[in-house]
């Protein structure tokens, strides 16, 4: 079977509200030629530059077929070695199309010259440190700017700071989308039980982590987010496409059949559904954390998380060292479904921090642990001075600074 990408291509609709025409979009990893970071290959060199571009040769006649089968007006590629997929993009995309790329970020951008138009220079930026390609248009179907954010992300196990970027960039402009391989984690809204796997992660990192070279880790990266005239961000609506020809693919597996990865991960919260979703003790997962920082004087962060079949769950953040933590673990590890690990950061320090995640299904028991905690004796300590974080312990001073302690890579 002829190799594409270990990225799936991705159809995104940015809906603008009822008075604006919605953009739609197509996105795709392509991952770069002979990259040792492929979820297919167990090292370096795989394809030489004439295999790449005939590999490239088949995802852009893909590409081309998909913008025409669903009136696609933009393409955004990530990975991207713009000396040897440009001329493909060029032969198979209509004359009246642009391609925005460079040599350096990895970043491409398409669009449809005939509806889109950069009126100013200055409303093309590349943000080399974070990845971002972004694009300010005029869109001459309905008489609007919008703002086009191409990302192929920084890995980050943690979704705070990226969720801080990507909020920042969309609220400069009253239309607004980011799309791409954010290299964290995008999961749907709600919780039916399917496939949302959109990549494999690399062979290499396998190793690393002593699991065997043909055992796949899906994860799922790919996606973004919109916001309109109402200001409010919304989580773009995706499909999954077929390489060759162009339908929208479903996995009709069951989780007996897939047997899909069964760890947890936390995923962007950036879709103003997470504000309003009051999932434990009537409360969202912010205001949760905000009572769990007042409550206990411990920094803690806490996000939805899911798995590659959609199973959602509760996942927390604790300090170093947190007492607050192995008081849950030693409760609740023997709970259906309930997970535990320390995960690095992703930056040059490489601390690993204690988290833990807890099926939705379950989280009642999870608030009743937290208030049991509350009466113990190491409770009352902690509400009587604030939290100072401990010295990095050995296991946290040997993390991986590229992977969490799980098994997670760090794309590159």
């Amino acid at each position: 079977m002829a190799v594409y990408s270990d990225h799936l291509l991705i159809l995104a609709y940015a809906d603008f509200g009822p008075d604006k025409l919605p953009l739609n979009l197509l996105s795709l990893n392509i991952l770069g030629p002979g990259t040792p970071m492929s979820g297919f290959h167990k090292q370096g060199g795989w394809e030489n530059e004439s295999d790449a571009m005939s590999r490239y040769g088949r995802i852009v006649k893909g590409l081309a077929e998909a913008r025409a089968k669903h009136h696609a007006d933009v393409i955004v590629l990530q990975e991207a070695t713009a000396k040897l997929i440009v001329p493909f993009l060029k032969s198979r995309l209509p004359a009246a199309w642009r391609i925005v790329a460079d040599e350096r970020s990895g970043l491409i951008t398409c669009f449809n010259g005939e509806r889109l138009k950069v009126e100013n220079p200055d409303d093309a930026k590349l943000d080399e440190k974070r990845r971002i390609r972004s694009l300010r248009f005029k869109d001459v179907n309905d008489d609007k700017y919008v703002a086009v954010h191409n990302v192929w992300g920084i890995y980050d196990p943690f979704p705070h700071e990226m969720e801080a970027d990507f909020r920042r960039l969309l609220e400069q402009d009253e239309h607004a989308v980011i799309i791409g391989d954010t290299n964290s984690r995008i999961a749907p809204l709600d919780s039916e039980p399917r496939n949302i796997a959109t990549n494999i992660i690399p062979i290499l990192i396998n190793r690393s982590d002593r699991i065997p070279d043909d055992v796949q880790r899906p994860d799922f990266p790919d996606g973004g987010f919109c916001r309109g005239p109402d200001g409010v961000i919304h989580q773009l609506a995706t499909r999954i496409l077929d390489y060759e020809n162009s339908e929208i693919v479903e996995d009709k597996r069951s989780a007996d059949e897939l047997q899909p990865w069964p760890e947890y991960r936390m995923v962007l919260c950036l879709d103003d559904h997470y504000r309003s979703q009051k999932l434990i003790d009537g409360k969202s997962i912010f205001e949760y954390q905000d009572y769990l920082n007042e409550m206990f004087n411990e920094d803690v962060m806490v996000r939805m998380a899911s798995d590659s079949f959609n199973r959602k769950a509760v996942g927390i953040r604790f300090p170093q060292n947190s007492s607050f933590y192995k008081f849950i673990v030693n409760h609740l590890q023997q709970s259906p479904g309930f997970q535990h690990r320390q995960i690095a950061e992703a930056n040059d320090s490489g601390r690993a921090f204690p988290v833990i995640f807890m099926p939705v299904e379950q989280v009642e028991l999870l608030h009743k642990t937290l208030h049991l905690y509350r009466k113990t004796p190491l409770a009352a300590q902690h509400k009587q001075q604030l939290f100072k974080p401990s010295s990095e312990d050995g296991a946290e001073k040997s993390a991986a600074k590229n992977h969490d302690t799980s098994g997670n890579p760090k794309l590159v």
